[in-house]
């Protein structure tokens, strides 16, 4: 009786002990975030988290020069990496960082390191490029973000215009900007996700050869005209064929590039399908420097499982072995292993509070904490804006994907491509209507071509072969409604042909043969 007395007041102690210590813990945890809390309240103030100041434009966040005093903000931007940083406080809502962003891009479509750099259109040269391979990352971030696949693709369109001219593409014209083959996992899987083309990555296009054959058997056929003795006999009859064609012509050049637009966006979906992005997170896990490129590893990853609809075994092991290498690194732990205690507590480490800043006031804000090895106490230098971002994170917890898949798969090329030749027939009907005109068949058959009977039913022909176009015209129209209404609410699997899939069930297995149309190629994907 006395040993299970003794038994039953050392289960009540041990319980007791327990529920203090959870409390104590629980009481503890609370103390910390409303630290963090009164801490963040400084950092976002307009006098802590620094600001870039130029001629010309609103300033956006920025770190200083190390030289720098903190009380005067003119001239003392040290904007190399803004786009970066910005693009990751775009991700977490901070709209300064948002807008930072899209300014740094110029009407061309090229997007430079900052909006000042941007403003100023820099030179190539020195020690530092106008744009970075680093950074492109940050314009995806922001697209995604944003939900701003307008932005991405006006990008890829001015990534691929020197690749249409057999000049290597590169973000900016140094040669230190080269786009890399390892470049394109991410960016199709960005553009994939806004359901956009990525033209960088595929076979290069070239103008549909079926169009350029029309347009030279349209010139012969203008210049035979031309030098037809009686040509002004026939004048009323073919200037209205002869118009008609050129309408005609401008509309399938319009419709094969919606044709080779469609084909690519297919063709960027299926090598996003392939998750070969998550392959090559994982052998820049192992084989990137300390520092800056290993964070870049985790940002890849981030923007992947929170945009990409991506959350695979090779993202959380590159992302667990790169925190790994940094323990004390706040943003590593967050992508490796969510909002923990552990990240709580190394940001109450490495970024100060307004008490440490009083006694003795943070001079350079230079820094950017998570970029660095745990090695160079980079926090010491903190811009704070790197503690804003983390915070941020913190507290809107775990990492949630903002998409739930891949958008639906279209059979818009096909559906196009019918159209399309629909319209050759009908061009090459007028054809045959202006040949009889120009090769000599007016002269042998007079009645067919000359008088006023000759010229109504000339006229019916030709009317008859407009009013089937307009059809065509119409459909076109009919499907490139479906196709915007996909692109505007890429967010949800809008299928434009129910039931059409071209993935197979087996992600491992082979992926659809989309053609190119008018090139008799095929895109091995």
């Amino acid at each position: 009786m006395f040993k299970r007395s003794l038994t039953a007041l050392a289960f009540l102690f041990v319980l007791i002990l327990t529920c203090f210590i959870a409390g104590s813990t629980e009481a503890a945890d609370s103390q910390k975030v409303r630290e963090l809390n009164r801490r963040f309240a400084y950092w976002n103030s307009a006098s802590v988290a620094p600001y870039c100041t130029f001629d010309g434009g609103r300033k956006f966040p920025s770190k200083y020069h190390k030289s720098d005093n903190r009380d005067n903000e003119t001239g003392k931007c040290d904007d190399g990496d803004s786009i970066m940083f910005n693009a990751l406080l775009c991700s977490v809502g901070e709209q300064d960082g948002c807008d930072a962003v899209k300014r740094s891009k110029t009407n061309d479509g090229r997007w430079w390191r900052s909006p000042k750099k941007a403003r100023e259109t820099a030179t190539e040269g020195g020690s530092e490029t106008t744009f970075s391979n680093d950074h492109a990352v940050g314009v995806m971030l922001y697209a995604l973000e944003t939900n701003n696949g307008d932005e991405l693709e006006e990008w890829i369109r001015y990534l691929n215009k020197g690749r249409l001219q057999n000049i290597h593409p590169a973000y900016c014209k140094d040669t230190r900007c080269a786009f890399k083959l390892f470049d394109c996992p991410l960016l199709d899987r960005a553009a994939a996700i806004l359901a956009r083309p990525n033209f960088l990555c595929g076979p290069p296009y070239r103008p549909s050869q079926a169009l350029a054959e029309l347009r030279r058997a349209h010139e012969a056929i203008e210049e035979k005209y031309n030098e037809l003795p009686a040509k002004e006999a026939l004048a009323p009859g073919f200037k209205q064929a002869n118009e008609l064609v050129k309408k005609l012509l401008d509309q399938l050049s319009n419709l094969s590039s919606a044709i080779e637009t469609e084909a690519e966006r297919a063709a960027t979906l299926a090598r996003a399908a392939a998750n070969l992005d998550g392959t090559v997170a994982l052998l820049n896990a192992h084989v990137n420097d300390a520092g800056f490129a290993r964070n870049n590893v985790s940002v890849a990853v981030y923007m992947l499982m929170k945009y990409g609809a991506a959350d695979g075994p090779e993202l959380r092991l590159a992302a667990s072995q790169v925190a790994a290498k940094e323990p004390r690194n706040a943003f590593l732990e967050y992508v490796a292993h969510g909002a923990t205690d552990k990240m709580l507590d190394i940001i109450l480490e490495k970024c100060r509070s307004e008490a440490d800043d009083r006694k003795k006031p943070q001079q350079p804000r230079h820094q950017w904490t998570w970029e660095r090895t745990d090695q160079e106490i980079a926090h010491r230098e903190t811009m704070f804006w790197d503690c804003v971002f983390v915070a941020k994170l913190y507290k809107a917890g775990d990492i949630r994907a903002q998409y739930n898949g891949l958008p639906g798969v279209s059979n818009a090329a096909g559906e196009l491509s019918n159209q399309q030749e629909k319209l050759v027939a009908r061009i090459e009907e007028v054809f045959d209507l202006l040949n009889g005109l120009v090769n000599g068949d007016a002269a042998t058959d007079p009645a067919k071509y000359f008088g006023k009977f000759a010229e109504r039913e000339f006229k019916r022909k030709v009317a008859e072969i407009e009013t089937k176009a307009k059809k065509i015209g119409k459909e076109v129209a009919t499907q490139a409604k479906l196709i915007e209404r996909t692109i505007r609410n890429p967010r949800v699997e809008d299928i434009l042909n129910p039931g059409f899939n071209p993935f197979p069930t087996n992600p491992g297995g082979p992926f659809p043969r989309i053609p190119i149309p008018g090139q008799g190629r095929i895109l091995p994907w």
